[in-house]
C-alpha cells in the first residue's frame, strides 16, 4: 500500500493526474505489519489530496470490516468480490462517479449532552495520532480547494478543527448515496428523550454551487420509525458480535466464540419480544446454527470432507464462511441474506 501510495506521488510529479488506489485482499495480512490500527495509522500518514483508496475483497473469510475502514480513510469504497465481472463493473463505476458528484468537503460535527454516555460510535476510530489528524485536516484542505477549481464555490470555515464535539470529514458522496452515522448511547434513568444533542453538518452543493450548512436537534422531528432505527442499530450490534466470535475462532479459543455467541441469542430474543421483527427472528436461528457449528469444529464430517485442505483444521471452513457472510449481511455490506 505505501508502495502504491509513494507511485502515485511519483506519477503526479510528472503531470500526469493519478489519483485512485485499488487493494485487492483478502483483509488478512501475513507478512509486514499485521496490527490493523497501526495498519490504518500507517496508510492514513500517506494519504494526500484527492487521493482515493477503494479495496476489492476476495475469499469467503475476507476480513471486510477492515478493509471497509480501510478504504474509508481517503472517501473509497468497499466491495466483497463474488464474480470477476464485479470488479471491471465496479472500476466504471469509480471514473462515472466522479461526474456525478452531489456533494464535497463534508464535514459533520456531534454535540451530545454531557449527561449523556456515548458507548459506541459505529464504523469510526477515534483519530489520535497527530500524523492521521493533520492528513485528515489535509484532505479536507484539498477538498475546499477542489470545490473552487471545479466549481467556482468557497468552501465554509471548517468545523472539524473545532476542539468540541464529535467530528467527522466525508470528501464527497455522489447522488442516491448515503452517510450512515450511528452511536449507542444510554441515556440517564428518567429522562426525557430532548435535549440530547444537536448535528451540525455542512458541505458544498455541486448542483446549486454553494457551501450549505444546517442545524439538527438530535431528538426533534424524528422521521425514522421505530423499527427502522431498532433493526438497524441490532443489526450492526449483531455484526460486530459475528465478526468478534470469527476473531476467537482464529485464536482457536472455541469457547469464548460460543460463550459469546449464546450471549448474543439472548439479547436477539429480548429485542424480539420487545419489537416483533423477522430480522430480529431469523437472526436468532443463524445464531443458533453458528454455534452448532461451533461445537462441530475439529470433527471430521466425512473422509471427503473438504473443509480439512483449509490449513485451518477439520471443520474449520464452514463456520468461518457462514459467520463471515452473515457478518457481511448485518452490518449493511449485502443487501439481502
Amino acid at each position: 500500500m505505501q508502495y502504491g501510495i509513494d507511485e502515485i506521488s511519483r506519477h503526479s510529479l510528472s503531470g500526469r493526474t493519478v489519483n485512485c488506489l485499488y487493494l485487492f485482499s483478502d483483509g488478512d495480512p501475513t507478512s509486514g505489519e499485521r496490527d490493523w490500527i497501526k495498519v490504518r495509522a500507517n496508510i492514513a500518514a500517506k494519504l494526500r489530496g484527492d487521493l482515493t483508496l477503494s479495496c476489492f475483497g476476495f475469499g469467503s473469510d475476507a476480513r471486510m470490516p477492515e478493509l471497509a475502514a480501510l478504504a474509508g480513510l481517503a472517501g473509497g469504497h468497499s466491495t466483497f468480490v463474488t464474480r470477476p465481472e464485479q470488479v471491471g463493473a465496479d472500476l466504471l463505476g469509480d471514473l462515472s462517479r466522479r461526474d456525478h458528484l452531489a456533494a464535497i468537503d463534508i464535514q459533520l460535527r456531534l454535540d451530545i449532552d454531557p449527561e449523556v454516555e456515548i458507548r459506541h460510535l459505529y464504523g469510526h476510530d477515534l483519530v489520535t495520532d497527530p500524523r492521521a489528524r493533520a492528513a485528515v485536516l489535509h484532505e479536507a484542505g484539498q477538498a475546499a480547494e477542489r470545490a473552487w477549481q471545479d466549481y467556482g464555490t468557497k468552501a465554509l470555515p471548517d468545523i472539524i478543527t473545532e476542539d468540541k464535539g464529535i467530528r467527522i470529514f466525508a470528501p464527497d458522496l455522489a447522488f442516491e448515496e448515503t452517510y450512515w452515522v450511528v452511536l449507542e448511547i444510554r441515556v440517564p434513568a428518567g429522562r426525557e428523550l430532548s435535549g440530547l444533542g444537536t448535528a451540525t453538518v455542512q458541505y458544498v452543493d455541486t448542483v446549486a454551487r454553494e457551501g450549505r450548512r444546517h442545524e439538527l436537534d438530535l431528538c426533534e422531528a424524528l422521521t425514522l420509525p421505530e423499527v427502522t432505527v431498532t433493526v438497524h442499530a441490532v443489526g450492526l450490534w449483531t455484526s460486530e458480535v459475528t465478526f468478534y466470535a470469527l476473531d476467537d475462532l482464529y485464536d482457536r479459543d472455541r469457547e469464548a466464540a460460543k460463550n459469546r455467541l449464546t450471549r448474543h441469542l439472548k439479547n436477539l430474543e429480548a429485542a424480539h419480544s420487545h419489537l416483533p421483527a423477522r430480522e430480529f427472528r431469523d437472526d436468532q436461528v443463524t445464531l443458533r446454527k453458528l454455534i452448532t457449528l461451533t461445537g462441530a469444529l475439529g470433527a471430521m464430517v466425512s473422509f471427503s470432507d473438504g473443509s480439512h485442505g483449509s490449513g485451518t483444521g477439520p471443520g474449520f471452513a464452514p463456520a468461518v464462511r457462514m459467520m463471515n457472510d452473515f457478518g457481511r449481511v448485518r452490518s449493511g455490506f449485502w443487501p439481502h441474506y
